[in-house]
């Protein structure tokens, strides 16, 4: 069974998450779930490299994977997302070991 869109008032407060990463419940990373369907989903993070470092390039980065793998430093970050697995619509992927 396909899960619908959110309404737009869902967007709306994503985009606002997004676009604030200090609001973010485990600062600097940012958990997020993508539905395919009601059996198939997929997990990432969001790291702020900006407001962490001053690093930029890595805005639309997504980690495939948990909070529980992510690389103990922000060069094991930066490598993983650079290296990545290419992109996964428009935006990069990179995928945590496990």
């Amino acid at each position: 069974m396909p899960i619908p869109s959110p309404p737009g008032s869902f967007v709306a407060r994503d985009l606002c998450m997004l676009s604030h990463p200090r609001s973010w419940p485990v600062w600097p990373f940012l958990p997020l779930v993508r539905r395919r369907s009601a059996t198939d989903i997929d997990h990432g993070l969001l790291y702020d490299f900006l407001g962490t470092s001053g690093r930029t390039g890595f805005g639309a980065t997504v980690l495939l994977g948990n909070l529980l793998l992510v690389p103990r430093t922000e060069d094991g970050l930066s490598r993983l997302a650079a290296g990545g697995l290419g992109h996964a619509g428009g935006d990069r992927c990179g995928r945590l070991a496990g």
